[in-house]
């Protein structure tokens, strides 16, 4: 079973304003660390960035510079406010932090590196608030061992200076001030539970862990599942592209401690391929191979969208059409056949892809079929006839977990809906594919099981 909780320390009074923040120390100097120094010098906060290695901190403020000097080139930043937050950022060494209102530690995910950390930060800035962006690791856990209970979880998401969402695992005497915090620096705090992975990284593995199962199962290829999936969710990349960005050992790593945290449900099993590919050395993006390679060609897009009407009602002019419920098109089909649509709960974007699968239709209605909705700008793709589909599918299990992690305590569900919309740029999130797609949903997920038998796809309480 796994235990939530919010803390319970107490925190002295003049702790607790929403303003008592000022100043902040930020340790490591990685992507996250500077993005979080970058936007804390920005608010106007007086901000220390430490790092072990000199030379890190030292391309960390290059890459700070860098980013305020392109911003005021593009108007996004008046050379006034570039100037301030160049004031407001120095680098330093953990003795500096001796002032500061709040320490985050973004350094990486080792318990014991983490621990020792705070016991010296405990000692050297005893008044301070202490935070950890730690992805994975319990907060209790990593406060009880560091001898303070009192400790935070501020969540901060890559590219930090972009994503709105702060999540953040405090005791209730810390809320305001951190809510205060989140609120200068621009962002939107959601408060979950200690509980592993929290909310994002724990409700957003189903969109790579399904996108996994039926890669390995030949439904589709990586570029087809990531085409289908982004347009479902109105993401801006599909699971593998962002595995490639983050790169698969991180993933990889990330999935893991997740799974092991949570004592290794079916559901949450990793997918094997990541960790294939990180044991290859083909770590994405950066290693320039993983399940892309690098650079990578821009997509070819479809032809330019048509103004002529509804897409479901031109694609019934060349066969019966309907959308997936949870059951194939061969259990749906009539005597003139029929193409089965995956669902798209999202505005279509400028590339949509669609997954369809079909049954008793002939190879030229099928061309009929792909020519007319190109002729819409969306590229329709032939599947096997599986229940849900790619988009249902992954929806579905996006709808399960976030339900599991509700009755669990993580975030109310509406919080949950929020987090992952402002954390991954989805333009729905569970609470609308809920609305729309509800008795789909357990349907797909009952026929999941069915076939598939190991607990994968076995309801949450509220979803069947």
């Amino acid at each position: 079973m796994t235990s939530i909780s919010n803390g319970g320390a107490s925190i002295q009074p003049d702790r607790l304003h929403a303003d008592s923040i000022q100043t902040v120390g930020v340790i490591g100097a990685g992507g996250l660390g500077t993005g979080i120094a970058q936007v804390c010098a920005l608010a106007g906060l007086k901000t220390v960035l430490v790092d072990s290695d000199p030379a890190a901190g030292e391309r960390a403020r290059e890459t700070i510079q860098g980013a305020l000097h392109r911003a005021v080139e593009r108007g996004r930043l008046s050379a006034g406010d570039r100037d301030r937050a160049r004031a407001s950022l120095e680098l330093g060494t953990l003795s500096d932090l001796a002032g500061v209102n709040l320490a985050i530690e973004a350094v990486d995910e080792d318990f014991e590196a983490k621990t020792a950390l705070f016991r010296e930060l405990a000692r050297i800035a005893p008044e301070a608030r202490l935070a950890t962006n730690t992805a994975s690791l319990s907060i209790t856990e990593l406060g009880r061992a560091a001898g303070r209970p009192d400790l935070a979880g501020v969540r901060f998401f890559n590219p930090v200076a972009r994503v709105p969402l702060l999540e953040v695992i405090c005791p209730d005497a810390a809320w305001g001030a951190l809510e205060g915090f989140a609120t200068r620096l621009g962002k939107v705090a959601i408060r979950a539970g200690d509980s592993p992975g929290f909310i994002v990284n724990r409700c957003a593995q189903p969109f790579y862990l399904e996108a996994g199962r039926m890669l390995e199962a030949g439904l589709a290829d990586a570029p087809t599942l990531d085409g289908c999936l982004s347009t479902a969710l109105g993401a801006p990349m599909g699971p593998f592209e962002l595995i490639d960005l983050m790169g698969t050992d991180v993933h990889a790593a990330a999935s893991q401690r997740v799974y092991q945290a949570m004592d290794r449900p079916a559901r949450l099993t990793p997918a094997r391929r990541v960790a294939w590919l990180a044991e290859q050395g083909k770590l994405g993006r950066r290693s320039g191979e993983g399940f892309y390679s690098y650079p990578r060609a821009e997509p070819a897009k479809p032809e330019a969208v048509n103004d002529v009407g509804p897409f479901m009602e031109l694609l019934a002019h060349v066969c019966p059409v309907a959308t997936s419920d949870g059951r194939t098109a061969a259990e749906r089909a009539g005597p003139s056949g029929l193409a089965l649509l995956d669902v798209a709960p999202a505005p279509f974007m400028e590339r949509p892809t669609l997954a369809y699968a079909a049954a008793g239709l002939d190879a030229q209605t099928k061309r009929d079929l792909h020519k007319t909705a190109g002729h819409e700008g969306v590229e329709l793709v032939e599947v096997p006839d599986t229940p849900g589909l790619i988009a249902l599918r992954t929806a579905s299990q996006i709808v399960n977990e976030a339900r599991f992690a509700e009755r669990e305590g993580v975030a109310s569900f509406d919080d949950i809906d929020r987090a992952l919309q402002l954390g991954l740029n989805w333009a729905v999130g569970p609470k609308r594919i809920t609305q729309w797609f509800g008795a789909s949903i357990a349907r797909t997920l009952h026929a999941l099981e069915a076939q598939d038998g190991r607990g994968v796809y076995s309801p949450a309480p509220g979803v069947a």
